[in-house]
């Protein structure tokens, strides 16, 4: 592989500043080391209801299991519903709102109202146990059914469901629910609910102040009730300011596909605004609360909803884990409280002694944004690995070639010392670092397969699988160059937090695959006689022209088939499950490694490099070069995809890497072994 001086001087200096920002992201990261299990206060009570406890009792069993803290949600007309204490029950006389309960809870809703909303409502009481509350038009929300008559017909639609925008308005806290978690010994975290079409913001954040100094909550971060950030719109940056003088952190709660968060308007801007002073919080969804037991080994008691923390804590920078009970496979919750003991000392131990990650107060992680002129060298360094890539590939003249460069360094140039859109500059240039990095690691393989072609002595096998593994080993830096210059454009507290994210993982898996098909045939060719190394139309021509005989069809449809499954696979988002063995079978690397390795990687992207020079030096097999050189790519590609993953702390990322270099050279060792066996055996065979 040729590489320009030029380019090889801008690659430098470009990986010199991406370096200086790694080590700032891997700073901020290193302060980030506390976590926390908290509870759902409704929650709670539910269980207790079902173990026959009561709610003090239950709240204190968790504390004492290692639980920190329970949230309370604001009370709201909905909430009372639910509460036996109180007996309330709703129904409509034109536009208002006729409440029926006890007169303490009526009471609370005419104050809680009254306290915040924009417009004063005028609320009359028929007797003792029946509130009126003035509702208008604006306020109603209906759930309608088709009405058809008996031969099918739409005569109209039919109203099977009503409540008012009242019902969810935030009334205060229940001064029961604080003393009983007070009396828990647990921190108490208050989650305020807002309506910014009824209520009035100002009014709605100094209660919710109010209530932490009248009950002397010293509250360390706050996750939002409801849809609405308290504040939003008119008052966030009131919201920010009181937040940052109490020190209380926003907390987000991670989407359920485990990318971004559920959606909370104006959350993103408060966050903004406090200089991403948040955390990021997991919520045990209802799916993760039913993993209680996979019917496989060690997974028979909750130990994969543990796994699932683990992985959320270790891997994406979640510091809360907002914990719900676990449910039996019959639907009964687990009211065993040594088993939730168990799991919890058994996350503990894990996350202390392999990461340095313990309970206590939450913190939050410096904030990080780097100058975009430390960045404008980084992108200098990914357009000359483009250039390096386009020498390697096409046969251009060398003026022609550095004239080109020299445009592409002046307007990237212009670009960040202007600023221009630099977000969605630096956002394009990790897209581009995720794609042109592995396929220079290809094309550098692919270089070297060509050069040990022509050596007309053959290797003995350790010399050839040895050469395979420093082959690797190059192959690997080269792409993790480009992990740093990757990291450097993605380096803001907003992409650690996940309130932006990268976007383009498919495609920096796809395309790469697509540049080495057009590598090899630049490096091998179509029908090719002479041994110069470019990529030539009239090869192409033929390629895409020429008969595909039966094998090769079924061979190329085949690899088709195994990198669809690679990116099905990939990503959260994906609907195909891993089977209970290859479950087992990751939960045990999880058990036995600080980070997990891809199995794609380790099984099949590294060791099929090893096995490529192999098989080179040995002149075998060549048939199967194409299909060992996507192989390559994906392999590559998979420690772009790795780094891809923002929120996942940098040392992870080259653990993983790093474990699965380990793991792949045992696998490639095992199939060059079986190959040298079978070449023995074939030999025995001929000559007997």
């Amino acid at each position: 592989m040729k590489i320009q001086r030029i380019f090889a001087v801008f690659l430098a200096f470009g990986l010199i500043f991406s370096s200086f920002i790694l080590f700032e992201r891997m700073k901020a990261e290193g302060q980030y080391k506390n976590y926390e299990i908290t509870l759902d206060y409704d929650d709670m009570q539910r269980l207790a209801s079902e173990a026959s406890k009561s709610s003090e009792t239950i709240l204190s069993d968790f504390h004492e299991a290692g639980a920190a803290s329970v949230n309370i949600g604001e009370a709201t007309i909905n909430s009372l519903k639910l509460n036996p204490d109180y007996k309330i029950s709703t129904s409509f006389e034109g536009y208002d709102l006729v409440v029926k309960g006890e007169n303490e809870g009526l009471k609370l809703i005419e104050n809680g109202l009254n306290e915040t909303l924009k417009e004063k409502r005028n609320m009359i009481y028929k007797d003792d146990n029946t509130l009126i509350i003035q509702g208008k038009p604006k306020d109603l929300a209906n759930d309608a059914t088709v009405v058809r008559d008996y031969d099918g017909n739409k005569i109209g639609t039919s109203t099977i469901g009503q409540s008012s925008k009242l019902e969810f308005a935030g009334l205060g806290f229940l001064p029961e629910q604080i003393n009983t978690a007070k009396s828990a010994k647990l921190e108490i975290l208050l989650r305020p609910i807002y309506q910014k079409d009824l209520q009035d913001a100002k009014k709605s954040i100094d209660r919710f102040f109010d209530t932490l100094n009248t009950y002397d909550i010293n509250q360390t971060y706050v996750i939002f009730s409801g849809e609405q950030a308290l504040g939003t719109d008119t008052q966030l940056e009131y919201m920010a300011k009181r937040l940052k003088d109490k020190n209380i952190a926003v907390a987000m709660v991670e989407a359920s596909v485990q990318r971004e968060h559920l959606e909370t308007l104006g959350m993103q801007q408060l966050v903004e605004k406090m200089d991403y002073k948040a955390v990021r919080a997991f919520t045990t969804w209802q799916f993760i609360q039913k993993r209680y037991d996979y019917n496989i080994p060690f997974h028979h008691n909750g130990e994969e909803i543990v796994n699932t923390f683990y992985r959320a804590i270790t891997e994406r920078n979640i510091r809360i884990i907002y914990f719900k009970p676990f449910i039996k496979p019959n639907g009964d919750a687990v009211t065993d409280m040594q088993i939730y003991k168990d799991r919890f000392s058994d996350l503990q131990a894990r996350l202390s002694d392999t990461h340095n990650i313990i309970p206590g107060p939450i913190q939050t992680m410096p904030y990080l944004n780097v100058s975009r002129f430390m960045q404008m060298f980084s992108a200098f360094g990914v357009v000359a690995a483009g250039f390096i890539l386009l020498d390697n590939l096409l046969k251009l003249k060398r003026k022609h070639l550095l004239y080109t460069f020299a445009a592409a360094i002046l307007a990237v140039a212009s670009i960040y010392t202007v600023g221009i859109k630099t977000d969605l500059v630096n956002k394009m240039f990790a897209l581009l670092s995720t794609i042109i990095f592995p396929s220079l690691s290809v094309v550098f393989v692919l270089a070297l397969i060509k050069q040990i072609l022509s050596y007309e002595k053959l290797q003995g096998p350790l010399a050839a699988f040895g050469r395979g593994i420093i082959t690797l080993l190059i192959a690997v830096v080269i792409s993790l160059i480009g992990a740093i210059y990757q990291v450097a454009f993605m380096a803001h507290s907003r992409y650690l937090l996940e309130l932006d994210i990268f976007s383009g993982v498919k495609l920096s898996q796809v395309a790469p695959l697509v540049i080495t098909a057009v590598a090899y045939l630049a490096y091998f060719g179509y029908s090719r006689k002479d041994k110069e190394s470019y990529l030539r139309y009239d090869e192409i021509k033929s390629f895409l022209t020429g008969n595909i005989k039966i094998w090769q069809a079924l061979g190329a449809a085949l690899l088709i088939g195994i990198v669809a499954m690679l990116l099905l696979r990939s990503g959260h988002e994906s609907n195909v499950e891993p089977s209970s063995l290859e479950l087992l079978m990751r939960n045990t690397l999880e058990q036995v490694l600080a980070a997990r390795p891809r199995n794609k990687a380790f099984l099949l992207g590294y060791p099929a490099l090893i096995v490529f020079v192999y098989l080179a030096f040995n002149k075998r097999y060549m048939w199967s070069f194409p299909a060992l050189a996507l192989l390559v790519s994906i392999g590559q590609s998979n420690i772009l995809n790795t780094f891809s993953h923002i929120r996942t702390p940098i040392y992870i990322s080259y653990l993983r890497v790093s474990y699965e270099l380990g793991l792949s050279i045992i696998v490639a060792g095992i199939v060059v072994l079986m190959l040298v066996l079978f070449e023995r055996f074939l030999r025995k065979r001929k000559h007997a």
